[in-house]
């Protein structure tokens, strides 16, 4: 039997409460992540993650109930989506776009990504591409060190394979961007890990 310490359905009730904790303090509109050839429902963000939990825990009974080693029964890209509806709102406050960012982060180092899988590799191509859109304050250091991370994490996963070369290089020109953008302006913790950050990627 599949066990609940799997390490991906426990981390992913506590990145949604976090999130909607951080949106019940903003502004309730409706947003919509959109990208060609997939739309997404016009439902509120809050009622997203109300969704996604609910789903979420529906899996982690069904499996519950599968042999050990299954797989985490929710497509990857489902998942995600409604973290990343939060990421690329222009509606939402640095509080929360930080806590999805931080939530897709998590999600992916508790290894929801790692099978090679047309799932995954459609779920990482979206993450890169809305982490590299991410709506926020230029001079938010936070949200900006927790978009490097996150792509990092993209380019860096254990499958290799799933990641286009357009995909990193996206990447690259992101964390570049950034690197050069606050070399001068910024403190040193976000230098450094700009810097890094290329250092991982080259």
């Amino acid at each position: 039997m599949a066990s609940y310490l799997d390490p991906l359905p426990l981390v992913i009730c506590p990145q949604i409460q976090a999130v909607v904790s951080a949106l019940r303090q903003g502004p309730r509109k409706s947003i919509d992540y959109r990208r060609p050839g997939r739309g997404v429902g016009t439902m509120g963000a809050l009622d997203q993650f109300i969704e996604l939990k609910a789903l979420v825990l529906e899996a982690m009974e069904e499996h519950a109930a599968q042999p050990s080693g299954s797989s985490f029964p929710v497509d990857r890209l489902e998942l995600l989506s409604p973290f990343l509806n939060v990421v690329v709102s222009s509606e939402v406050g640095g509080a929360a776009t930080t806590a999805a960012l931080r939530g897709v982060l998590k999600i992916i180092q508790a290894g929801a990504l790692e099978a090679p899988t047309m799932s995954s590799q459609v779920a990482l191509t979206e993450v890169i591409h809305a982490v590299k859109n991410c709506t926020f304050d230029s001079n938010d250091e936070v949200v900006v060190l927790s978009v490097i991370k996150v792509l990092v994490a993209c380019a860096v996963c254990p499958s290799p394979a799933l990641v286009s070369e357009a995909s990193l290089r996206d990447v690259f020109e992101t964390v570049f961007k950034t690197w050069r953008g606050f070399s001068i302006r910024s403190g040193a913790l976000l230098r450094n890990e700009a810097t890094n950050a290329l250092d991982e990627l080259l």
